[in-house]
This record gives structure tokens, C-alpha cells and sequence, in this order.
């Protein structure tokens, strides 16, 4: 169990990590001098940035609460 507390608490660190890159690579792709500034839409590449952000955190939420259901039943 404590092994399995381990992987899911890893996890959620990637995740939390994969979140910061994707909003600041999001953050370059609308920023002023960005295409997005240019066209006065959001580019593709930043669509595609803000919804791995989303799903990466909604990952990291999975995992940070079975970890902790996890790590409730180990008390």
C-alpha cells in the first residue's frame, strides 16, 4: 500500500509540473507579441496548450485525492 501511496503522490507531482508548462507555454502563445495579439483570436497552439493545462490538472486532482484516500486507510 505504501508503494502504491508512492506511485499515485508521483503522479500527481508530474501532473502539478506538467500544468506549470503547459500555462507557460500557453502564456508565450497569448502574450503581447504573440500571434494570438496579431489576430485577435486564440491561435490553435494555444486552444491545444490551455486544454492539456486543464486536463493535466484534472489528472493531478484524480491523483492527489487517491492518494489521500489512499493514505487515510493506511492510518
Amino acid at each position: 500500500m505504501k508503494l502504491l501511496l508512492a506511485v499515485f503522490f508521483a503522479a500527481f507531482a508530474v501532473c502539478a509540473l506538467l500544468v506549470i508548462f503547459f500555462q507557460m507555454k500557453y502564456g508565450r502563445l497569448t502574450g503581447p507579441n504573440s500571434e494570438t495579439a496579431k489576430l485577435g483570436t486564440e491561435s490553435p497552439a494555444a486552444k491545444k496548450c490551455r486544454h492539456y493545462a486543464v486536463c493535466s490538472a484534472a489528472a493531478a486532482a484524480v491523483f492527489l485525492i487517491a492518494a489521500c484516500a489512499i493514505g487515510a486507510t493506511l492510518r
